[in-house]
């Protein structure tokens, strides 16, 4: 416990995590002959044993923190959910598609299983090239379905 304490400082209620970082921003710890992460050492340490399938999953949003009040145990769906309703999801930041068209009401799909969006104007592209192909129709090579979405729209 000695050694673990060292190695975070206590700033305004999150216990940061100086020594050894990942590129993903995650503290990691040697223990148990394995480099294991330092917030998941810290539950272990100050909570007990975390259950099997769940992860230890940070109140705070600071992947360095490794106070034991701030950190929780869900599962990666809990963790998906508390990541969107706090506006931190990646996907959910987007307000293009990869072709540039913007997501607005009129312009995406959701999927109702998955939530996943799709932009409407690359569907429809995409769609018009697999019935050419399908009826025969020979396309030029490499079609860019992006840039002939918009001739044809």
């Amino acid at each position: 416990l000695p050694r673990f304490e060292s190695k975070f400082k206590k700033t305004n209620g999150c216990w940061e995590w100086q020594a050894n970082i990942s590129i993903y921003g995650y503290g990691y710890f040697w223990m148990d002959r394995k480099n294991q992460r330092a917030h998941r050492v810290a539950y272990k340490l100050y909570k007990g044993d975390i259950p099997s399938g769940m992860i230890v999953c940070h109140s705070c949003d600071n992947r360095k923190c490794v106070n034991p009040d701030h950190l929780w145990i869900g599962s990666n769906a809990d963790n998906q959910i508390d990541c969107v309703v706090k506006g931190r999801n990646y996907e959910q930041n987007k307000t293009h598609c990869p072709a540039g068209h913007e997501y607005t009401p009129e312009n995406t799909k959701v999927n109702k299983k998955t939530h996943h969006r799709k932009c409407r104007k690359c569907c429809r592209q995409l769609q018009r090239i697999y019935t050419k192909k399908k009826l025969g129709v020979v396309l030029p090579p490499f079609p860019s379905i992006y840039t002939q979405g918009e001739q044809n729209a």
